[in-house]
């Protein structure tokens, strides 16, 4: 499937495949207390990662909002 974002064409099915591709390498850095918390949903990681685009002054897809708007 192929969805336009931001006047871009992504093949979704490609694109999910690299990130969670991306998103497994990356878990392997994380400490192993932070990983079981994550598995067992005592901390969101969702919203970690709202929070830190929000601390970069970006909206929900990366895009540079400012950080009031954001």
């Amino acid at each position: 499937m192929k969805v336009n974002v931001i006047d871009v064409e992504i093949d979704v099915d490609s694109e999910t495949d690299r990130l969670y591709n991306s998103a497994r390498e990356h878990m392997q850095m994380l400490p192993l207390d932070v990983l079981v918390a994550a598995a067992n949903e005592i901390i969101d990681l969702n919203a970690i990662a709202h929070d830190e685009l929000k601390a970069r002054g970006l909206d929900e897809v990366g895009r540079w909002v400012g950080f009031d708007k954001s």
